[in-house]
Parts: structure tokens; C-alpha cells; sequence
């Protein structure tokens, strides 16, 4: 049976500590630095730093530089370096990371009471 450890991080006392921007492959780092709005700046930066600690915490050897993460068609990262398959995902406060052993897919959305049934149609 394939396991799958998720990795939850609450941004909601983190600072934005942009001496750690060097640590995040360049997409994830400009997006970063680039960002106008602060908390997705904050879930960028700790998306990647998050990731980095899950690695860590599944095994794999983690260098000092940023991953070698690439994006596929559909934008979903990967690591080619043999790493586990993993995948990220951000809402509000909250950062998760999934790790396991095979294709995993994570996602996370803030409950809205606002309906949007206008948009059903196109998305379902």
C-alpha cells in the first residue's frame, strides 16, 4: 500500500524573511519577489521552504541550492532528480505539502458561503 505524509504549515505568525528567497528554484522565487500582494508572497516563500523540510523529513538529500523543480503542461512541479512525487497547494493560512511514493495530487480551498453559480457551467 502506498503511503502519503502531508506536510501542513499555519502561515498566520510567520514573517517574511526574504533572506531565505535564495534557497527557492527561480520561478517560485520570482513569483515571490514579484508578488504585490503580501500573503501570497508569504505562501510562495513557504511553499518552497515547506517543501524542502518535507524532503528532508522523507530522506531524501536535500542540497543547500535551490531544487531542480520543473513544471508540467498542466504547471503541476516535479523534481527530476529522483526525488518522491509530491504536491503543493496554499489557501488562505495554510501551506500543504503531500510526499509519497507514486503520482500524488493535494488541493485546498477556503470554504466560501458566497455561491457562484454563474461559473458552474464553464468549471463542472
Amino acid at each position: 500500500m502506498n503511503k502519503v505524509n502531508l506536510y501542513v504549515l499555519d502561515l498566520s505568525d510567520k514573517p517574511y524573511d526574504a533572506s531565505r528567497l535564495p534557497l527557492l528554484e527561480e520561478k517560485r522565487r520570482k513569483n515571490a519577489e514579484e508578488a504585490k500582494n503580501f500573503l501570497y508572497k508569504l505562501r510562495t516563500l513557504y511553499s518552497g521552504l515547506l517543501l524542502r523540510y518535507a524532503l528532508k523529513e522523507e530522506g531524501e538529500i536535500v542540497p543547500p541550492t535551490p531544487l531542480n523543480v520543473k513544471y508540467n503542461l498542466f504547471g503541476k512541479p516535479f523534481i527530476t532528480d529522483g526525488f518522491k512525487n509530491f504536491s503543493i497547494t496554499h489557501s488562505g493560512n495554510l501551506v500543504i505539502v503531500a510526499v509519497s511514493q507514486s503520482e500524488i495530487g493535494v488541493d485546498a480551498e477556503i470554504a466560501q458561503k458566497k455561491v457562484y453559480t454563474h461559473i458552474a457551467p464553464k468549471v463542472f
